[in-house]
């Protein structure tokens, strides 16, 4: 196993470990449980149903806790939340007495065997749903998300993992395709591994109402995603902050692709490859967006291309590394790109350097060869960077810390250089 990996699992395990909750943390309703081999509809801790007795049990702010095990079930998809819930896996299972979450002891599964998809989320409920603690595994769509397909409703998916999951259309991991104007969406602190789709989005694609608040797609890792487009983050209607992502080995013509008309900001994200792509993909692709794209202190490496500006498309370009790519940015004949203070090294061609470039410097990441991307105490990106908006980093760490604000998805830190945990061990 190659060693980064490695590392990571052992620290993602490390983490998971210790998220343990009582119930009265999350429920705001009541609590029910459910279990693979529940019957049913008492729904208790003492005598589990299975999810569909739950969720048809459930009204508005409830919680239902997921005893560990695999749920597989025979309906399409496979849990149908139709009301504004809270999904918990992770369950010990204890009859009595307190109940304990931890979701890599008690490990949650939910699988589709590649027949089924795995979960519909339509609610008109001013109650959120929020999904955290499972492993979404084999999930498969003939059109929209393989995995989750959200219709309607404010969302929140937190530390889950999605693996192998496809779609026909688009949207592997997650599709999000609803009409509300107040529902929120919030994708965090999420692994997605492997998954696909068609066309767009093989982790995430978001379809959403104009006025509808920014989507956050934040603190997610992104592992070998494949699409035609957008193959970690597709974006074709949504305003939407894409903050914090590592997202790495991305098969398809982008790995974060935006296409709409509302705000974007893609920050402080890792994107990398161990080998450069030999297609013409790129990293971070704008294509006809009509309000200014905001692509801020991101760190990009081995991309063919690196940030990629298309037809009508305004984007602006500020404080980001790039690093080892075909070429580091397109610019389609230039109008509406503006940038300044990126660094530009060893990458075959830099035609368009914009302001300010830092060139011909070796940002010194800490150990590239194992996929550490964090930044040097005498790397050239510190404080070298234009004065932007962003108050935290890749890790979350405060901007700017030294002197100045640093270039790329890491602000040095220098009380713990030799603390801090790599990028990949979030």
């Amino acid at each position: 196993m190659n060693k980064k990996w490695l590392l990571f699992l052992c620290i993602g395990s490390l983490i998971l470990s210790l998220f343990v909750l009582k119930t009265d943390v999350i429920a705001s309703g009541n609590k029910i449980f459910v279990s693979p081999t529940g019957i049913g509809a008492i729904c208790s801790q003492d005598f589990p149903c299975r999810p569909a007795a739950g969720l048809n049990k459930a009204v508005d702010g409830d919680t239902l806790y997921f005893q560990q095990g695999t749920y597989t079930g025979i309906s399409d998809p496979i849990l149908n939340v139709t009301k504004g819930v809270s999904l918990i896996g992770g369950w010990n299972g204890w009859s009595t007495g307190m109940v304990i979450i931890n979701p890599f002891k008690y490990e949650t599964i939910i699988d589709g065997g590649d027949q089924r998809q795995l979960a519909s989320i339509a609610t008109d409920s001013d109650e959120t749903v929020f999904i955290t603690g499972f492993t979404f595994k084999n999930g498969k769509s003939g059109s929209y998300g393989g995995a989750i397909h959200v219709e309607q409703g404010g969302v929140i998916i937190e530390s889950n993992r999605f693996e192998n999951n496809s779609a026909g259309t688009s949207g592997g991991g997650i599709h999000v395709h609803y009409a509300g104007t107040d529902d929120i969406l919030t994708i965090k602190n999420n692994l997605f591994k492997e998954n696909s789709a068609k066309n767009g989005g093989g982790g995430i694609c978001i379809i959403r109402h104009e006025a509808a608040p920014a989507a956050r797609v934040e603190r997610n890792e992104f592992i070998e995603n494949t699409a035609n487009h957008g193959g970690a983050i597709d974006v074709q209607k949504s305003a939407v902050i894409i903050n914090a992502n590592l997202i790495a080995n991305t098969k398809a013509s982008s790995a974060i692709l935006v296409t709409n008309k509302q705000e974007a900001q893609i920050t402080n994200n890792i994107i990398y490859w161990d080998d450069r792509p030999s297609d013409d993909s790129s990293a971070i692709n704008g294509y006809y967006e009509e309000r200014t794209i905001e692509v801020i202190n991101n760190t990009i490496v081995n991309a063919y291309v690196g940030i990629k500006k298309l037809q009508n498309a305004t984007m602006n370009v500020a404080n980001n590394i790039l690093y080892g790519c075909r070429e580091s940015i397109r610019g389609d004949g230039n109008p509406n790109l503006t940038g300044t203070h990126n660094l530009f090294y060893n990458n075959t061609n830099d035609p368009l350097k914009l302001d300010n470039p830092v060139t011909d410097k070796d940002p010194l990441f800490v150990d590239a060869e194992n996929g550490d991307y964090h930044i040097q105490e005498d790397s050239p990106a510190v404080d070298a960077g234009e004065v932007v908006a962003l108050t935290v980093d890749f890790d979350g760490d405060k901007r700017p810390m030294g002197a100045g604000y640093d270039i790329g998805a890491d602000e040095f830190r220098p009380s713990d250089f030799l603390l801090f945990l790599p990028l990949i061990l979030r």
